[in-house]
């Protein structure tokens, strides 16, 4: 069944080029799928966000830094001829009153990388060597969500007198005291926005279609908005025969 009359639309989240491979347990040939597949249209995970926004990657708290530099730690690349500059010119300007905020801000362009999705696989690319998943966005905008929702009940903790250092596990205290962190939770990823609604994400949606023998982007759903973009792949292609 395919032809202009039949419009497939089906999960698209299987290895890349499968409907090349050979079968045994089905009596469709390779070049039979990729007749039939003709014009279908798939979705899949979207790897990484089409948008250029900064992450929450490149973003550093100003109080992070004053103390980074103050203990001589800190974000990689601050090097010691940078902190000993820093503390010269720190003299300088206490004497002049000027403030550590504004010290801070001549300096911002040494301490904050401006990281886009687009940057963040760039990264990647250099250093997966012949390793690769197309959830790797998902497990790096994971472990930000994880930092996030632990610094939020650090702070919790810390506005009633208590420490991270206690926590129990299956204690109904600490679960809810998470589930909440989480459902809180909401930052700029590498896969797009990330946020937690009853203790779930709702991801971007990526949709291609099989043509020419290929499948290609033609656009991205975003579900929680219920928003369907077209402008973000090539114009669908309809069966005229």
């Amino acid at each position: 069944m395919y032809g202009r009359k039949y419009q497939w639309i089906i999960v698209g989240m299987y290895r890349e080029r499968w409907w090349e491979v050979r079968d045994h347990n089905s009596s469709c040939s390779p070049w039979e799928l990729s007749l039939a597949m003709e014009g279908h249209i798939s979705t899949d995970v979207l790897p990484l966000s089409s948008s250029e926004n900064i992450t929450v990657s490149g973003l550093f708290v100003w109080h992070s830094c004053e103390e980074a530099v103050v203990h001589n730690v800190g974000p990689p690349g601050l090097s010691k001829d940078f902190v000993t500059t820093y503390n010269k010119k720190k003299r300088i300007h206490k004497e002049q009153n000027i403030t550590t905020i504004g010290l801070l801000y001549h300096f911002h362009s040494k301490l904050i990388k401006r990281l886009t999705a687009a940057e963040y696989a760039s990264q990647y690319d250099k250093r997966r060597e012949r390793e690769y998943s197309r959830f790797h966005g998902y497990a790096y905008d994971g472990i930000w969500a994880i930092a996030l929702a632990i610094q939020s009940v650090a702070q919790k903790l810390k506005a009633k007198g208590r420490h991270l250092k206690e926590f129990q596990y299956r204690d109904p205290f600490w679960g809810q005291l998470f589930r909440d962190a989480f459902n809180e939770t909401s930052f700029t990823g590498v896969t797009g926005p990330v946020n937690f609604i009853k203790n779930e994400r709702r991801s971007q949606i990526l949709l291609k279609q099989f043509q020419n023998g290929s499948e290609v982007k033609i656009g991205e759903y975003d579900p929680v908005f219920d928003e369907l973009d077209f402008s973000k792949g090539v114009p669908i292609i309809w069966s005229k025969f």
